[in-house]
């Protein structure tokens, strides 16, 4: 329709009029001045947006998601939207490079890379430069100055460039000039050995809660060898041993070390792989010795924790050697008799822990040599790998040589493994007590589904026993003579079921409905009853010999089985 419209417009358009002269064409208005509108606003310029940069999906990709079910809402409050995340016009930064007062070139101080960093720095930590400054230079904290804050101060100056250094040390001009990075190194650059000095001082903050800690860990470890000590721990090594020396084919042992119980799980059974001889010792262990299960199980967790202890104190030792090394190197390079006093009074400090430490140690290594000593046998983990690097590092400063390197770092990871080897052990036998519960109960109720069948079973002999005993009492039930029967007292009047007509039963529909005039005995209930009752045949009711009328002597037997169906006058009648 609409284009049979436009097809309409168009001829009705294209056709001239044919009545008429065509009007002469209208003379042009000169063109009037434009006016400014009055109520139009002029063109503002565009807001600068803070950019929010969603990580886009292709339009393609959102046909079959969420994003192609919903639908954008009008904002009402956009404008407001728009002015709260515009940028806001910020002022012209200072510039870094500082001009010189002999000529007009800039000289960069340092490096675009290392402001960037010192601004991350200073951008997420408030402080007072001015405090910081004085707590290194006085060698204590100051107000807001922490030992949080050292630790990432201290990362900045790891590596020094001699040339941006300098570069500071030597600046004479106004520090009026400089932005806030550059102020930032121009006053820590004078402070002397800066890291090595923030080292010090986070270390005589932490030296008091250092020694806190470790006692702590020592009691925790005492704790420990109290439970190796105690009865139970004991009826398990005796139980170990006894095994083993079973085992071992008379050469007997009196005692084992600690690193040989990972072999209790190796040794395997040659008949089942899954049990091995610490399947086996736990499962008769529970029954005979529970405690030493739940003893077991219980020290698990003490002795994981034991490990960290352990690990703690050692690494705390070639610390504290190197901290000696450093305050001796700091004495020596410093000339300021307050810091001196303060670096001394922390030598002693540091001294006097050190000697602690090893005392605590000397205990340790004596319970290790009462339970017979321990030798590694477990592969390298993070923590021994980490010990062995501590006591590297003072062999490359030069504080020991590599003999002793190597004896310290054995010694360590001697002690560290002897309480990784119990914590596996103890967590070996708490697995294999898991284990062996379920494979118990398994068994349980294989058993229980075993008697339940065997008990069907029964129940379908003894019925069947009960069925054959049935059948075989019908087959022999008790031989009735007819004199018996004469003997009987006669009954009172018979029911009408046991009329003569009434005689014999069928197997399947009860009793049999013949007449009197076929005799009881002769007859088959399967053959013709007008058939001559005195004349021989075959029952296979297996009566006996044929029968005549005129017989008195009426000895005999009758092994039918409707024999005992047979009433006393019905015989007699017959």
């Amino acid at each position: 329709n609409i284009i049979m419209i436009k097809e309409t417009i168009i001829e009705e358009s294209s056709v001239a009029p044919s009545i008429g002269i065509p009007e002469p064409p209208s003379i042009p208005q000169p063109p009037m001045i434009p006016q400014p509108p009055s109520n139009v606003e002029t063109p503002t310029k565009k807001k600068k947006l803070k950019p929010l940069r969603l990580e886009k999906i292709p339009v393609i990709a959102t046909e079959n998601t969420v994003f192609g079910e919903i639908e954008e809402y009008e904002l009402d409050n956009n404008d407001e939207l728009v002015e709260f995340f515009s940028r806001k016009a910020k002022s012209p930064k200072r510039s870094i490079s500082i001009k010189s007062k002999k000529d007009e070139n800039k000289v960069e101080l340092c490096s675009n890379k290392r402001k960037q960093q010192i601004g991350i720095f200073l951008g997420r930590n408030r402080f007072s430069l001015g405090h910081l400054k004085k707590s290194l230079m006085r060698f204590k904290l100051y107000d807001s100055i922490d030992i949080d804050l050292l630790e990432m101060v201290q990362p900045l100056f790891s590596k020094e460039d001699e040339t941006e250094k300098q570069a500071f040390l030597e600046y004479n001009g106004s520090t009026k000039d400089l932005t806030e990075i550059e102020k930032f190194l121009y006053h820590l650059y004078r402070v002397p050995r800066i890291y090595q000095r923030i080292s010090l001082l986070i270390f005589k903050e932490q030296i008091s809660s250092i020694c806190e800690d470790v006692e702590n860990h020592y009691l925790e470890l005492v704790f420990a060898f109290d439970q190796l000590e105690s009865l139970e721990f004991k009826k398990l090594l005796g139980y170990v041993l006894s095994v083993s020396n079973s085992l071992s084919r008379g050469s007997k042992s009196m005692g084992f070390k600690f690193s040989s119980l990972s072999k209790l799980m190796d040794y395997k059974c040659p008949n089942d792989k899954s049990w091995s001889l610490l399947h086996y010792m736990v499962e008769n262990m529970e029954k005979t010795n529970p405690d030493i299960i739940q003893f077991a199980i219980q020290n698990v967790r003490l002795f994981s924790n034991v490990q960290i202890s352990i690990a703690y104190i050692q690494s705390m030792f070639p610390m504290l050697f190197k901290k000696l090394w450093e305050i001796s190197i700091e004495q020596q390079n410093h000339p300021n008799l307050e810091y001196l006093d303060s670096l001394k009074q922390l030598e002693e400090i540091t001294r006097d822990t050190l000697f602690a430490f090893k005392q605590n140690l000397e205990v340790i290594d004596e319970k290790i040599i009462y339970f017979g000593d321990h030798s590694n046998q477990l592969p390298d983990n993070s923590t021994t790998i980490e010990l062995r690097k501590m006591w590297e590092e003072l062999k490359n400063i030069g504080l020991i040589n590599d003999t002793i390197c190597k004896e310290r770092a054995q010694r360590d990871e001697d002690r560290f493994t002897f309480f990784a080897t119990l914590e596996i052990f103890f967590n070996d036998i708490q697995k294999v007590n898991t284990f062996n519960l379920a494979r118990r109960e398994k068994n349980k109720q294989k058993q229980s589904y075993l008697r339940r069948v065997q008990s069907t079973k029964h129940i379908e002999n003894e019925n069947l026993e009960q069925e054959d005993e049935n059948e075989n009492q019908q087959e022999l039930e008790p031989l009735v003579s007819i004199n018996e029967i004469r003997r009987t007292p006669k009954k009172a009047s018979p029911h009408p079921r046991n009329s003569p007509s009434n005689i014999f039963q069928s197997p399947l529909k009860g009793r049999s409905p013949m007449r009197t005039y076929a005799s009881p005995i002769g007859i088959s209930p399967f053959s013709s009853p007008m058939k001559d009752a005195s004349s021989p045949y075959r029952s296979p009711l297996k009566a006996i010999s044929p029968m005549r009328s005129n017989q008195k002597n009426l000895d005999f037997v009758i092994d039918s089985p409707f024999s005992a169906r047979l009433d006393r006058d019905d015989v007699l009648n017959w």
